[in-house]
């Protein structure tokens, strides 16, 4: 049993990415893994956790998929580029807040391997102020907050989740002006 309670009802409009206002849809479900189908708790955060986030991912990511799963050590997120597949691992003690948050970084993730290339990056990384002392990417498993693929992660959750937790160790939460540069590298 989840401890904390899954759905959400949007009733008012919400802006997007670029702050544009936007009446959502109805929550969907989209596509259940097989793991999802056997877990109903899984699939309800799911529908309930994307339909929480203002990003319309499926229109920007068409090929990606998103899978809720269980518990695993270590982990609370994790995308994968070559198969475009994005998994986000719930565990029984976090919040509605925190999982969402979670699942809006891994969808910056996917977000920047999909539309940000080095020019872009090195622009956000200078913005963010953290130009040449940090590599982009990071290893395969390795815990990406000091990275700037983690840090553009980091603010891109903190834009779509209403500002809730920052874990990037390369500096604050973004600035407006660093939001809104942000806004312009992806459709």
């Amino acid at each position: 049993m989840l401890a904390f309670a899954v759905l959400v009802t949007v009733t008012h409009p919400t802006a997007d990415h670029r702050g544009a206002t936007r009446t959502p849809a109805a929550p969907q479900v989209l596509a259940l893994t097989q793991s999802e189908a056997a877990t109903p708790e899984l699939s309800i955060v799911r529908t309930s956790v994307l339909a929480s986030i203002p990003l319309h991912w499926r229109d920007l990511l068409p090929d990606w998929h998103i899978e809720f799963l269980g518990p695993r050590d270590h982990y609370r997120g994790r995308t994968s580029p070559e198969s475009r597949h994005i998994e986000v691992y719930v565990r029984p003690d976090e919040t509605f807040e925190e999982l969402a948050h979670v699942t809006a970084h891994e969808l910056g993730h996917a977000i920047d391997v999909t539309y940000l290339d080095d020019a872009e990056r090195a622009r956000f990384a200078e913005a963010r102020g953290h130009t040449g002392h940090n590599a982009w990417w990071v290893a395969d498993g390795a815990d990406d907050f000091g990275s700037g693929a983690g840090d553009w992660a980091e603010s891109f959750a903190w834009s779509q989740t209403g500002r809730l937790p920052w874990f990037s160790r390369l500096g604050p939460p973004p600035t407006a002006a660093q939001l809104d540069l942000m806004r312009t590298m992806f459709p």
